[in-house]
């Protein structure tokens, strides 16, 4: 995520979203999850979607679908992508309605689905670009998921990236009536170009671009029967003072990790009142980098702000994917300083683990209960709200040769309360 000297450390940052940590440490520096190597962005279809936004009517909960703990996997776009993509409408239909009961047999009752990923829309959108994960299709993803979901009582929470948008082999044939490509064309400050992982990033210092975030977060909320709006650590990009120099330079503040900081906490409580003035049982909630440090360092993500004082966050699930006997940041010591971390007694506490790491990481290989040890600990906690996994194809693979190890970690799951 980081230019010049930090190019290669922030690379690996920017390729492994939802993390773990940045440090000197090769361990720690590892503990990245890849959602940003896909590589499918060669083969996916960038046509703009023009079909008009329509409300799902028929699967309308009384009331949202926010459990008190929540167990919660993560969708991103890889899962999505490999899973659903170029699929006819009822194949959609089918293999969605396949993910939803894989995910009730392990007692998850909550789903964060990517509905934007690189300023682009998994759902029918004035705002932005519609998405090429899912291909050229005619249907809207989003409503079919969200009413499957619902048929099994699963929360829906539309996860977006706020800040990240494409490369610029796909702005260059973007829907030129969008904002972003306005800004784009016209090379406005308010969208820049960061090199180290070749995309483009939005602006968090400017109003108008903070705007944008909350209409689409609108948008979203008015047309679709989901549960909650769902962020994850992609705040700003770089450390780079280039990135926002113009900006800094007009703000009259000498302090740029504390200009920038407040900018984020900014944009954060300008979404809580956007959600809450759009529907007031809609949750928001954020997933930050475990290393508590790291928000504060490169993201400029003020975690302790929002754990303590009301107008932030609704929930939080901090991505704590270390194992047990890391040598830096063992998981029993991160958890307890992130339930210590927590203030205000209305924001709920979500471990987030690391089920991508049963392929890669010595110690998730070896323990067939890792990720069910980790469960029964975090339970442990005061501030104990739920779990969540990273990620669903990680739990459930498509590649044969890795159900053995997924299958002996959901058995292990499945014991967790006599589930």
């Amino acid at each position: 995520m980081k230019i010049k000297r930090q190019a290669c450390l922030l690379l690996a940052l920017m390729l492994c979203s939802c993390s773990g940590s940045i440090s000197t440490d090769k361990e720690i520096s590892n503990e990245l999850i890849l959602r940003d190597n896909s590589g499918i962005a060669s083969q996916l279809n960038t046509q703009n979607q023009q079909a008009p936004i329509t409300k799902n009517k028929e699967i309308q909960s009384p009331k949202k679908l926010n459990y008190s703990e929540q167990k919660g996997m993560w969708l991103s776009y890889i899962d999505l992508n490999e899973l659903l993509y170029q699929k006819t409408e009822d194949e959609f239909k089918s293999k969605f309605d396949e993910i939803c009961k894989n995910c009730t047999a392990i007692d998850v009752n909550t789903l964060y689905i990517h509905c934007r990923a690189f300023g682009d829309a998994f759902y029918n959108s004035k705002l932005y670009q519609k998405t090429k994960t899912f291909g050229n299709i005619d249907y809207d993803p989003l409503i079919l998921m969200t009413e499957i979901a619902h048929k099994h009582k699963l929360s829906v929470h539309a996860w977006l990236n706020p800040l990240r948008c494409e490369t610029a082999q796909y702005l260059d044939t973007a829907d030129e009536s969008l904002t972003v490509t306005k800004w784009y064309n016209s090379n406005d400050d308010r969208l820049k170009y960061i090199s180290a992982d070749d995309h483009y990033w939005l602006d968090p210092a400017y109003n108008d671009v903070i705007q944008l975030i909350c209409d689409g977060v609108g948008e979203i909320i008015d047309n679709y029967d989901i549960d909650g709006i769902h962020f994850d650590d992609y705040f700003y990009p770089t450390t780079d003072s280039s990135f926002d120099s113009v900006m800094f330079s007009l703000s009259n503040e000498n302090d740029l990790k504390k200009w920038r900081t407040d900018n984020i906490n900014k944009l954060v409580s300008q979404v809580y009142k956007t959600v809450k003035e759009h529907n007031s049982e809609v949750e928001f909630g954020i997933s930050p980098q475990g290393n508590i440090q790291n928000n504060y360092e490169y993201m400029y993500a003020d975690v302790g702000k929002w754990c303590s004082e009301k107008g932030y966050i609704d929930y939080i699930v901090p991505q704590i994917y270390f194992g047990f006997e890391n040598n830096i940041l063992p998981y029993d010591t991160c958890k307890d300083e992130w339930s210590s971390l927590i203030k205000n007694t209305n924001v709920r506490l979500i471990i987030g683990l690391a089920a991508y790491k049963i392929y890669s990481d010595d110690e998730f290989i070896q323990k067939a209960d890792i990720l069910s040890a980790q469960i029964t600990h975090a339970k442990a906690l005061d501030n104990y709200s739920g779990y969540a996994f990273y990620n669903y194809i990680s739990l459930f693979p498509s590649d044969t040769q890795k159900t053995q190890a997924a299958s002996a970690q959901i058995d292990n799951i499945k014991k967790i309360d006599g589930n």
